[in-house]
């Protein structure tokens, strides 16, 4: 993993200069080597901070081809390139380095676009043709790797991140929907971002630049099959494909030419790429690193270290305290250059600090698997709201659930369904009537967010409702959502990307391998939830592989505990920062109404306070993202 920016613009630009300037602001990402390529006859500049994981002594980009007509930078990694690379070596293409990076030089030498077709992993790249006179670059199938891009005035900036726009010399200002839509839907839709003038490329897109113009297009999608047409198969035969699959891709993603650890928990998805890690690496105690909560409903330590011990594993504890988040909130913040919810985002930032500081640069991760085969706990109610009256009866009867707690299931909030969502995707998600329940406690203070209605048609129109929704399941239908907002919008970055690459930490992810991807895709509803119960047939697959303790053990997300109206360091900070001049200075949020809510609600009980909570901190983060970028 690295950090890549590129600059190009008009004759006369200093392109060279700004290209430095944007990479060293991102050396956090790639600590070991820095380097700069200038196209010789464009006034085009690629640059590079590396992270050395393979060929350490090597590896080094910006790579260009043996004329230097083309050169790329790239931020991640490619898996099982070993078959390409014979191949293109056959057909005559000469190789410099071990590292998968230069696979994509000499496969676009050979396909042109179409090499993205053979490309599998997490990955951010750009790559300047100077015989074709474009900019090429692309981003993976489901947004692991962050590349954000401006276009003004006839030039086009790329960058890993926003900061390193910002040191090329674009002001940063706050683009309001963007904001909206950020506090909306944890996600800006079809690329938009926080700050007017930068956009995000999506993930499963490519773009191409000229110097006068820019083209998106998409190149991969999840598509779901049509509803009926999933295939019959026994459950034992689901969860060996399953399983094979996954080991597969633990084993391409521990391949490395330094040490690699991983991320544990007490859920499934954790304990499962630490169970097939084992496989892979006989006779050696994986490294392994827990994040502990001071509040012991929300920590997941004990079982993790039971489980540890069963497979083998050095498991390192990493205490997570309200002094903790305090002294590394505003940090996470500036990292994440977005809104977040909860102080999660604090806990994976001092986790990845830990395995940092321990000497690991590689760390395996369970990030995807909720998308995939429905682990939350709103995508299980969905299936459960998407049965007949038969089937809803039956399970009822099996489990003992009464007509009362049926309903609380199915409608929470026991509000108003949205006829947009009724009338276009044929129900309302439960996550979307939550996010709809959020937007009314705040439209005081953000008397410029749209009405719910609105809120749905926005987000419906950033979808290919006819190509990728119209007929599927309705679990798939809300498995899809979710990987289209919620995963790149908070999962893989807030508690990604950006807070492991702010210790120069390497997640790879194998639940996000395109093997296991397709199969969750043909996998039918029912291998997903059975019985009301999340990930059937992970859980089946994983019964000879983890502990029964954790393969019975139901999701418990990784939640920081309450603050805001707690008397602790971190909760000081919240309500500091929400009644402070840089909250304030944005200008389309209502700071006396905002101070008054919070005034309010402190005589509140702890219920209603905590209904609250997570907007709020996502509004603190806007404060933060004022001061520390400097927003205005």
């Amino acid at each position: 993993m690295c950090g890549i920016a590129a600059v190009m613009g008009d004759w006369g630009s200093d392109t060279l200069a700004r290209a430095h300037q944007a990479i060293d602001t991102l050396r956090h990402r790639g600590p070991s080597a820095k380097g700069v390529w200038t196209s010789p006859s464009h006034p085009v500049s690629l640059a590079h901070a590396r992270l050395a994981t393979i060929d350490l002594l090597n590896g080094h980009q910006p790579i260009a081809n043996e004329d230097n007509s083309i050169a790329a930078v790239i931020n991640g990694e490619f898996y099982e390139t070993h078959e390409i690379r014979l191949h293109l070596e056959n057909l005559g293409h000469r190789f410099k380095t071990r590292t998968d990076s230069e696979v994509l030089i000499h496969l676009y030498e050979q396909c042109g676009l179409a090499c993205l077709s053979q490309l599998q992993g997490e990955f951010a790249l750009v790559l300047w043709d100077d015989n074709k006179r474009r900019l090429f670059a692309a981003r993976d199938r489901f947004g692991v790797k962050p590349l954000y891009y401006a276009a003004r005035a006839g030039e086009l900036l790329m960058a890993s991140e926003v900061k390193a726009l910002q040191a090329a010399g674009l002001s940063l200002s706050w683009d309001e929907q963007g904001f909206y839509q950020q506090f909306a839907f944890q996600s800006c839709l079809q690329g938009r971002t926080l700050y007017q003038g930068v956009s995000e490329l999506p993930p499963g897109h490519y773009l191409i630049g000229d110097g006068h113009s820019i083209q998106l297009h998409r190149y991969w999608d999840l598509n779901y099959p049509q509803e009926g047409e999933t295939q019959t198969r026994t459950d034992d035969s689901w969860a060996e494909e399953l399983l094979a699959l996954l080991d597969q891709a633990v084993q391409a993603r521990m391949q490395a030419d330094v040490p690699v650890a991983c991320y544990l928990s007490g859920g499934i998805d954790s304990n499962s790429l630490l169970g097939l890690m084992r496989r892979h690496a006989p006779g050696l105690n994986i490294a392994a690193f827990c994040a502990s909560f001071d509040l012991a409903p929300l920590d997941e330590f004990e079982v993790a270290a039971r489980s540890a011990s069963v497979l083998g594993a050095q498991l390192t504890k990493v205490p997570i305290t309200s002094a903790t988040i305090a002294a590394n909130f505003k940090q996470t913040i500036r990292h994440g250059e977005n809104l977040i919810g909860n102080a999660n985002s604090v806990a994976k930032f001092s986790l990845s600090k830990a395995a940092s500081e321990a000497g690991f640069r590689v760390v395996l991760t369970g990030e995807g698997a909720d998308e995939l085969f429905a682990g939350y706990s709103n995508l299980v109610a969905d299936s459960v709201r998407g049965m007949t009256p038969a089937e809803r009866r039956q399970f009822q009867q099996e489990f003992g659930i009464s007509e009362e707690k049926m309903q609380a299931i199915v409608n929470p909030l026991g509000g108003s369904v949205s006829a947009t969502l009724m009338n276009r995707l044929g129900y309302s998600p439960m996550w979307l009537e939550v996010r709809h329940w959020i937007i009314e406690q705040f439209r005081l203070i953000l008397p410029g967010i749209f009405a719910a209605e609105e809120m749905d048609r926005q987000l419906l129109d950033s979808f290919d409702m006819a190509g990728q929704l119209q007929g599927r399941h309705l679990l798939h239908k809300s498995c899809y959502i979710h990987s289209k907002t919620c995963l790149p919008g908070v999962t893989l970055s807030s508690l990604g990307d950006r807070v492991e690459m702010a210790h120069s930490i390497e997640s790879r992810l194998p639940f996000l391998d395109h093997r296991v991807v397709d199969f969750a895709r043909r996998a039918p509803p029912s291998q997903k939830v059975r019985n009301g119960a999340e990930k059937f047939v992970l859980r089946k697959a994983m019964r000879t592989i983890v502990p029964p303790e954790i393969c019975g053990r139901r999701k418990h997300p990784i939640t920081a505990p309450p603050a805001l109206w707690e008397p602790s360091a971190f909760g000081q900070l919240l309500q500091d920062t929400l009644r402070s001049r840089h909250l304030s200075s944005i200008p389309f949020i209502n700071a006396n109404a905002l101070v008054g809510l919070l005034d309010a609600m402190a005589a509140q009980p702890p219920s209603a306070r905590a209904t609250i909570e997570a907007p709020m901190i996502a509004l603190a983060s806007a404060a933060v993202l004022a001061q520390t970028l400097s927003v205005s």
